[in-house]
């Protein structure tokens, strides 16, 4: 029953002391460990008891001024200074970075850009190459690619100059995360856990009730869970950390873009309006232009058959308006006929009387 007892308590500080730990990293750290939920208590006499008889620091002792203390350590007097002198700790910035480049030699650029990637120590996430080259006489469009690479943070900048001497840089944009914060309270947490994990498992070899097991048991499979999913995010926020992601976006053209400033004031806005209205209304009448010579054949046997519908409905028309029209003129023809035969009786009768 004493043994019952006490492994009870002791079950119920390392509960007490994972709360107090973790207290101060809750609001950063999102997790799937997060769900779970302990109960605590306050500690009553016996239990600061059973620690004292134990052998174990309880939660307040254990921690002064953010520095773990022993059972044995002994707290500074009045009359002495105490520093907390701290490492820094380096921080954790994710960096991305998003590039539009053109290029015309496309697959040249490609290449290169693949290669500069290998060179670089990094890898390819995905890779999507979409439409026909320019120089297809089948088809005028043109071709695009997306590659979405992971670089070492160190070999980055030589990297994004590379690529500069390869293609021509349309837009470049780079953005940094600061994951700091949340990186090691996360770290911290994890640390709390496989020092509660030591324990549960130093409990497991001293008890011999099987209640106590049971329960041992259940609550390290859930503390080791936690543990592998904690160390997941932590070395899934590491890589992301030592490699960067840079989007790349590249299109062949004909010619490169040249470099427009930002205009000062109205008058240079509506200069540059005017110039790609031009620009634009200059392009549409190419494509149209393209379009109708490649679709030539067809658009000329679509209007001859149009043209011939045309004139057989025509022919047709008039066919039908002769037809009537002779009719109608027999008809009047028949007409003053039979008017006339009548006036030629009457005339006749009259004569004879």
């Amino acid at each position: 029953m004493s043994n019952k007892k006490s492994i009870s308590t002791i079950l119920a500080l390392i509960m007490t002391m994972t709360i107090l730990a973790t207290g101060c990293g809750s609001s950063s750290y999102n997790s799937s460990s997060s769900n779970a939920s302990y109960d605590s208590g306050m500690y009553t006499e016996d239990v600061k008891m059973q620690m004292e008889e134990d052998g174990i620091a309880s939660p307040e002792m254990s921690m002064v001024d953010g520095v773990s203390m022993g059972s044995n350590d002994t707290a500074p007097t009045s009359g002495e200074k105490t520093v907390a002198t701290q490492p820094k700790t380096p921080r954790k910035v994710i960096k991305n970075v998003y590039l539009q480049l053109e290029s015309m030699l496309f697959d040249d650029g490609v290449v290169g850009i693949e290669k500069m990637v290998t060179d670089a120590g990094g890898y390819l996430d995905s890779k999507n190459v979409e439409g026909k080259s320019l120089r297809d006489h089948n088809e005028y469009s043109e071709r695009g690619a997306s590659l979405v690479a992971r670089i070492p943070v160190e070999e980055l900048d030589a990297f994004l100059d590379s690529v500069g001497t390869l293609c021509n840089v349309v837009h470049k944009n780079e953005s940094a995360q600061d994951i700091s914060q949340q990186y090691y309270d996360t770290q911290r947490r994890l640390e709390v856990l496989k020092a509660q994990e030591d324990k549960l498992l130093e409990l497991l070899e001293k008890s011999e009730d099987l209640e106590s097991l049971i329960t041992l048991e259940a609550r390290l499979a859930e503390c080791r869970y936690e543990i592998e999913t904690i160390d997941a995010n932590i070395r899934n926020m590491d890589q992301k950390v030592s490699y960067s992601t840079v989007n790349i976006d590249l299109r062949e053209v004909v010619e490169y873009k040249e470099e427009v400033l930002t205009p000062k004031n109205f008058g240079d806005k509506l200069s540059n309006a005017f110039e790609e209205s031009f620009e634009n209304m200059g392009r549409s009448l190419e494509n149209t232009l393209f379009s109708i010579i490649r679709n030539g054949p067809v658009l000329l046997f679509r209007l001859g058959l149009f043209l011939l519908c045309i004139y057989i409905v025509i022919k047709v028309v008039f066919a039908v308006k002769k037809r009537i029209e002779r009719k109608q003129a027999i008809a009047q023809i028949a007409a003053k006929n039979i008017d006339q035969m009548g006036n030629d009786i009457f005339t006749s009768e009259d004569k004879n009387e």
